[in-house]
């Protein structure tokens, strides 16, 4: 794979390496997002949609205390 910001389309969806897959991207949305992940020149970068997708469909999943 040449393309590490982006979703694997040779794993299946509904499968457990997707599901890793979702959680990792979960963590890169939350890296970049807070500024751990920049760029040589600590420049931030923008989320790819795919990744954002993922990531936001974790943060979807996550139980509430109520």
């Amino acid at each position: 794979m040449s393309d590490f910001w982006s979703r694997d389309e040779r794993i299946e969806d509904g499968t457990a390496l997707r599901n890793l897959e979702k959680k990792v991207h979960f963590l890169m949305q939350q890296m970049l997002g807070s500024g751990i992940v920049a760029t040589r020149g600590a420049n931030c970068t923008d989320v790819p949609q795919d990744i954002d997708d993922d990531g936001n469909e974790v943060y979807g999943s996550y139980p509430t205390n109520t």
